[in-house]
């Protein structure tokens, strides 16, 4: 963690603030995710504070959220992180945002439309999965009992997979397909219980930079597949797969472009490769991607900004190195058809304490508005916690998200 803090650092400090069509990267220190100046101590009300359809503040400075119906109350980060730049965060007495309409339907099927709740674990109608049910309410800590030793476990497997479409460049570019592949490593969990003759919903997990896809694993205290054999053993969520892929192109974790066209890869190799090994669902309502700082980034302005089509459930953790703000993607939502492919969910969150609050309140800000009709308060959250930039307090993020998009 500290090589990544010192890259992000050093990275981050010479970040301009990010503008509406921010895409480079926090690795070479373009315009990105906008964040407070570096270093400095960040008075952060302690809690948890959920905002969810409101409106935050300018970066660097204080920035006020809205809808949170928590106040926040003492923290303060005296370690000079990136972003920490005297950013005052207070929780108000927004409440919950209630009401609404939600148009979550999909060509999968299920009823469209419906009367949304609350914005937090409100009722939303969503037709990919047949029909209503409440969101699950996202929390500012995992219960204790999750992180315990499961007595009924998945499986574990690291394994490797040819890539044929690897190269490096920038979002949305097309990688043609190389004569000559390269051997990507990947981690796959099978949840308790894994049948071949059930198709099971899928999802993916992003690391951070310049991580790979051991680092999750290595460096949470809950370990990922710990958590997820607690919460489908307890029936709190579906028996799921899981997949966490080495998120550069290139297979050079260091190579900022290889992120960049990672979906040339997802969709040309990994994907293909996950079907013929696995029973996996292949409706975008079954599909979910996720990822943490860089991986964030690249749920972002990779797949939520251009691919719909392929699903349905959104989750940046941390997001940070050049995600795109909220306007860059309400624009790149209303290219993609989101009357007949929406966004079922989309949930930020960022730690109070750490070098990614500002680039995940940039995306956050007004986003309900200016995305509306696509993104409303019934299908997204932006929650801000008491941890730092680190795969602990993602693991919240994990925890939160699974039980959204696949509640049992």
């Amino acid at each position: 963690m500290l090589r990544q803090s010192k890259l992000l650092s050093s990275a981050l400090t010479a970040m301009l603030l990010l503008p509406a069509c921010g895409s480079s990267d926090d690795a070479t220190g373009a315009s990105g995710g906008s964040t407070g100046a570096s270093g400095g101590s960040a008075n952060v009300s302690g809690g948890s504070t959920s905002v969810s359809g409101g409106t935050t503040g300018g970066t660097g400075g204080s920035t006020g959220m809205s809808g949170g119906s928590t106040s926040v109350s003492g923290s303060t980060n005296t370690g000079g992180e990136p972003g920490g730049g005297g950013n005052s965060v207070a929780g108000g007495a927004g409440g919950s945002s209630s009401g609404g309409s939600a148009a979550a339907g999909s060509s999968s099927g299920g009823a469209s439309g419906g009367s949304a709740g609350a914005a937090m674990g409100g009722t939303s109608a969503n037709g990919g999965t047949g029909g209503m049910h409440p969101f699950a309410k996202p929390e500012s800590s995992v219960p204790t009992q999750y992180g315990n030793t499961p007595t009924n476990k998945g499986q574990w497997t690291s394994t490797s997979y040819p890539c044929f479409y690897h190269g490096s460049g920038s979002v949305g570019q097309v990688i043609a397909k190389q004569s000559t592949s390269i051997t990507k490593a990947v981690n796959i969990y099978t949840p308790p219980g894994y049948d071949a003759q059930t198709q099971y919903p899928l999802i993916f997990f992003l690391h951070g930079y310049p991580d790979n896809q051991n680092t999750w694993h290595d460096r949470a205290k809950i370990k990922p597949e710990v958590l997820l054999d607690n919460l489908i053993n307890a029936k709190v969520i579906k028996p799921i797969i899981g997949v966490w892929p080495m998120g550069s192109s290139t297979g050079n974790s260091n190579d900022t472009g290889g992120y960049m066209v990672f979906d040339n890869e997802l969709f040309g190799d990994l994907i293909p490769f996950l079907e013929s090994k696995y029973s996996i669902k292949k409706d975008r309502d079954s599909r979910a991607m996720s990822g943490f700082s860089y991986g964030g980034m690249q749920t972002i302005n990779v797949f939520l900004c251009h691919h719909l089509k392929d699903f349905g459930w959104f989750a940046g953790y941390s997001p940070a190195g050049g995600n795109y703000g909220s306007d860059m993607i309400a624009s790149c939502l209303k290219q993609q058809d989101p009357a007949t492919k929406p966004v079922n969910y989309f949930y930020i969150q960022a730690g109070a304490n750490e070098l990614a609050t500002g680039s995940a309140a940039a995306s956050a800000n007004g986003l309900t508005t200016k995305a509306a009709p696509t993104i409303t308060s019934a299908n997204f959250s932006y929650l801000v916690t008491n941890g730092g930039h680190d795969y602990d307090n993602d693991t919240i993020g994990l925890y939160n998200f699974v039980r959204i998009a696949f509640p049992y």
